[in-house]
């Protein structure tokens, strides 16, 4: 070997690798943000569906109305619970037993309501695992996570069964929580 030979990359080579690399990132920055938007988007509305297959599936063990209700009490984005609902009031008394809770959803997720009946952004089952408001009264709706303009849509009719719908846009949420019949 002769002691002239030298192994590795000048300083221009790798001023050139790291200019190439940071230009790959900056081009892939965006859909990186895309993709981690649509996995909490995924992952909110597959937690909220969850919850309520597991709310549905708890009053009808316990025989005793379960309900699922947002931590503030209106916006499903603050996070929400699951309690026995013992006075029907749709919100979780001093008295009445916590089962579950999910914590907030990330700030960019929105979440809209859409209930035949009830003031409050609730949803109950009872001992059947019928969806009711606080009054008895049967209750549909839809909750919509939306987030850089992909959709999720959860749709529960009157008989308790919730299910995601694919796909959907707002007017297709809308219209399947008050017209579904399954």
């Amino acid at each position: 070997m002769r002691p002239n030979d030298r192994r590795g990359f000048t300083m221009l080579e790798m001023l050139v690798v790291l200019a190439i690399a940071a230009a790959v990132a900056t081009a892939a920055a965006p859909s990186f943000n895309a993709l981690r938007a649509r996995i909490a988007l995924d992952a909110a509305s597959h937690a909220f569906l969850t919850t309520l297959h597991q709310a549905r599936g708890e009053a009808m063990a316990r025989q005793q109305r379960v309900t699922v209700a947002p931590m503030d009490g209106g916006d499903w984005r603050s996070g929400w619970m699951t309690f026995v609902d013992d006075n029907l009031n749709g919100r979780i008394d001093f008295n009445e037993v916590e089962l579950t809770r999910h914590p907030a959803l990330a700030s960019f997720i929105v979440a809209r309501t859409r209930l035949t009946a009830g003031e409050l952004p609730s949803v109950s089952f009872d001992a059947s695992g019928f969806a009711r408001s606080g009054a008895w009264q049967w209750l549909s709706g839809s909750v919509m996570f939306a987030a850089n303009g992909d959709r999720r849509c959860i749709v529960v009719n009157a008989f308790g069964r919730p299910r995601q719908l694919t796909h959907a846009d707002a007017g297709a949420c809308a219209a399947a929580a008050l017209h579904q019949r399954r």
